[in-house]
């Protein structure tokens, strides 16, 4: 499963890949896996997992200020379901992330959603 998380600042989001195919868990921090050096944002701040069985999980990583999904603070060190796969689907519009102040979309990771405005007006125009 590879999928996006969005920062979205003004005109420009800022995207950080994560590649869940071969390692099923990656750290996200200034110093984890997932590297974003933001002030307030933990050198491990939270664990995204993914299993086809169970889901997609977010686990804040004992974060100095925390990790919220749809605006509901994580209790540290606990496993948070965020997305169910059980039922064998893996698509879903995006997800709200809170890391410290710095709110995220996790979103799958789609060709179409890497382009710009103009790079998708024309990819959707044929001729």
């Amino acid at each position: 499963m590879k999928l996006i998380l969005r920062y979205i600042t003004g005109a420009n989001p800022e995207d950080f890949p994560i590649d869940l195919t071969k390692n099923r868990s990656q750290v996200i921090g200034s110093r984890g896996d997932v590297k974003i050096d933001y002030k307030m944002i933990s050198r491990r701040h939270c664990q995204i997992s993914y299993t086809p069985e169970n889901g997609l999980f977010l686990e804040d990583l004992g974060s100095r200020y925390g990790t919220e999904i749809k605006g509901e603070p994580l209790e540290e060190r606990k496993p948070k379901l965020i997305y169910d796969t059980s039922n064998g689907s893996i698509k879903f519009d995006g997800i709200e992330i809170k890391l410290a102040q710095f709110p995220f979309t996790l979103l799958e990771d789609k060709p179409s959603q890497k382009l710009g405005l103009l790079g998708r007006l024309l990819s959707m125009r044929k001729t």
